[in-house]
């Protein structure tokens, strides 16, 4: 009786499963289902990643050109400042060996020196 039995449970078995050993159809059409998921996610978060590059290199490129501007801005004011200044000291004349010159500029150094050690 035991053999009958393992004998019956083998074609229960053989009856649910097609074959001994063989996933039932829905099991196939589920992991089909999961693996056109995966492949689905996988190309959304490709294409999300390509847009966020993209984005990062206009937001360089972007900065890029706004520093170049502030810097090219304030390199002009520099020169702007600069040749006012040539052209006064051009405009003057001092004296070679100006003894009030060289008080104004012993003041401006002591100061400076003062200033900077508070």
């Amino acid at each position: 009786m035991v053999v009958r039995r393992e004998a019956s449970a083998r074609s229960v078995r053989r009856g649910r499963w097609g074959l001994v050993g063989t996933p039932p159809k829905w099991s196939l059409a589920a992991g089909a289902v999961i693996g056109s998921i995966v492949i689905i996610a996988g190309t959304l978060v490709y294409q999300a990643r390509q847009g966020a590059l993209e984005h990062a290199r206009s937001t360089a490129g972007n900065l890029s050109s706004l520093l170049h501007e502030q810097t090219l801005s304030a390199f002009k004011s520099t020169d702007l400042a600069l040749q006012i200044v040539r052209g006064r000291l051009e405009g003057e004349e001092i004296a070679e060996n100006d003894s009030q010159f060289r008080t104004y500029l012993r003041m401006r150094l002591r100061n400076r020196t003062s200033t900077e050690k508070a």
